[in-house]
């Protein structure tokens, strides 16, 4: 059984040789024939790089637009770490700008009241519940605060002392003021000046509202108003604002309404004024 095995083996190789042998023969001599089977490898070989290939190509590509989009992610977070970087730094150099200007303008009132008490400091506290009532500045009884000095922001009056502490003291802004703690002012016109209490504020139209005035005048629109120290305890002189409306429908009870010199959303360093 074994030898039939063997014998059929060999019969099978020699056919398998003998034909190989054939083929190779025909092929050699054939050049027609051999350009055909050239171009038959050549095509399937092709064919089969092709099929190869575009797997590949589309792995390989796949994986570019995987790497680009993860670049584009990390390109994106370092702009938005820079940009957010950038208006850092410009809100800290708009606030250092903005801190030098009232510096500066604190210096000026110092300069400008030479021959009064000047005292600069800074508000510490200010609630949003009581915005336009009352603050607390960082100067107190030790520094030199008196009674009846009177709070300046940027040339302008913004309120009154209403208690010294120690280090610190409260103040009463001008636009939470009331007729029994009104502060005496005086109006420039083109003839004499016209006296009044400031007493009151609208704020919805953000006006300071004078009255008691000592007579009716030749008051316009634009005229600027001062502190008059005619109480006999507080500076005079200091910036108000400029009037705006006058209401003398009421003769007994004209009302001067004016545009406030000082800017009440922003009070930072401050002065304090007194004789």
């Amino acid at each position: 059984m074994k030898k039939f095995r063997l014998s059929k083996l060999i019969i099978i190789f020699i056919a398998f040789f003998l034909l190989s042998g054939s083929l190779i023969f025909l092929i050699s001599k054939n050049k027609s024939l051999r350009k055909n089977i050239s171009f038959f490898v050549d095509d399937g070989v092709t064919i089969v790089k092709e099929m190869v290939d575009v797997p590949i190509y589309f792995v390989n590509k796949t994986f570019s637009n995987i790497s680009e989009l993860f670049n584009t992610y990390r390109e994106n977070d370092n702009l938005r770490e820079q940009i957010l970087e950038f208006e850092t730094k410009d809100r800290e150099y708009q606030m250092l700008l903005e801190e030098n200007r009232e510096l500066r303008s604190e210096l000026e009132i110092k300069e400008s009241f030479s021959g009064l008490n000047v005292l600069t400091g800074r508000v510490i506290l200010r609630s949003p519940v009581a915005w336009l009532d009352n603050v607390t500045i960082d100067i107190g009884e030790r520094d030199g605060v008196l009674d009846h000095m009177f709070l300046v922001s940027e040339g302008g009056l913004a309120g009154k002392v209403e208690k010294v502490n120690t280090s610190t003291t409260d103040i009463t802004l001008i636009t939470n003021l009331s007729s029994t703690d009104g502060i005496p002012v005086k109006i420039k016109t083109n003839k004499d000046d016209v006296y009044g209490i400031l007493t009151d504020y609208n704020e919805k139209d953000n006006l300071l509202v004078i009255s008691q005035l000592n007579t009716r005048g030749v008051i316009s629109s634009g005229d600027e108003v001062f502190t008059s120290g005619l109480d006999g305890q507080s500076p005079s002189d200091i910036s108000v604002g400029k009037v705006k409306i006058i209401d003398d429908k009421e003769a007994l009870n004209i009302k001067i309404y004016v545009v406030p010199t000082v800017d009440f959303s922003h009070l930072s360093y401050v002065s304090l004024i007194g004789e």
